[in-house]
């Protein structure tokens, strides 16, 4: 029987965050399955789980309880042994060519009942490096790395007595993607805005909020740079602009572990908000003169 997810979503394995032990994978031959009408030859393990149709390769799963407090958890694998695909095994095989030379680990903390867990998903077949032949894993064991965050304690923490919000017009908007943003003299009016010389524009640019409440955020909406454009008389007006940098709901950051950059999409929203007001702005981009060797 093959089970269709989306990836991160449901979970199979449980198992303590303290043991080691470990584990095998049982692979059997592979088998068809019929996506819109369409029969597919997939690659099959015992409780193999699939991502169709991004993705024709079996995942493994796993979820494993945590202890309290932890911020990142890295996974390594470890003691992996491989078998290599006999070439029956393989064929009318699709997504291969994604198969990089070593196993790739997603791992991601998360919460049911307040009670954290590591979710662990992988693909298990890797192109030898030498050989240049298609392995599969079928036996591992982890080694977790965690990082502890210390209690914050609740005098260090300041809050703002009323929002940014409070007072003065503000303008919602929501953007899809991260890039440079432009704003013209007639949008501001448009929506409102009867000042648009003190345009100003906030929004907390840092993705989803944590799913630890330990982790630190911002408490109420920072203020972003903008670019303005004022033309050749000095006056913002009709025909000028501003232009300032916003993010979408996919986060960008560098894995240091894995040596390579990693995008999170944020789980609740396919949009990321800013606000404009005219309540008047104190961050103007700077021009920096350069100069070319």
């Amino acid at each position: 029987m093959i089970r269709v997810i989306s990836i991160l979503l449901i979970f199979i394995t449980f198992n303590s965050f303290s043991q080691n032990p470990v584990k095998n994978i049982f692979w059997n031959k592979p088998v068809i399955y019929n996506l819109e009408g369409k029969p597919l030859n997939l690659l099959y393990f015992s409780d193999a789980q699939y991502n169709l149709p991004d993705n024709f390769l079996p995942y493994y799963f796993e979820r494993l309880p945590l202890g309290e407090n932890f911020s990142e958890v890295k996974v390594m694998l470890e003691n992996q042994i491989f078998e290599e695909f006999n070439p029956e095994e393989l064929k009318n095989i699709s997504g291969l060519e994604s198969v990089n030379n070593e196993i790739i680990i997603n791992s991601e903390i998360s919460y049911q009942r307040k009670r954290p867990f590591l979710r662990i998903s992988f693909i298990p077949i890797q192109k030898n490096p030498v050989t240049q032949k298609y392995e599969k894993l079928i036996s591992f064991s982890y080694k977790l790395y965690d990082k502890v965050l210390k209690p914050y304690l609740k005098s260090s923490k300041t809050y703002p007595s009323e929002s940014i919000l409070s007072s003065g017009k503000w303008i919602k908007i929501r953007l899809s993607a991260n890039g440079i943003y432009q704003l013209t003299y007639s949008d501001l009016l448009n929506m409102g805005l009867s000042n648009p010389q003190n345009v100003a524009v906030y929004g907390n640019a840092e993705g989803m909020l944590p799913f630890s409440n330990s982790t630190p955020c911002f408490n109420d909406l920072i203020e972003n740079p903008v670019w303005l454009e004022l033309g050749s008389d000095g006056i913002f007006n009709e025909g000028d602009y501003i232009l300032f940098y916003g993010r979408g709901p996919v986060n960008y950051s560098y894995n240091s572990f894995y040596g390579r950059f990693e995008h999170t999409r944020h789980c609740y929203s396919d949009y990321y908000y800013y606000f404009v007001t005219d309540i008047g702005r104190t961050k103007l981009f700077e021009t920096v003169s350069s100069s070319i060797n």
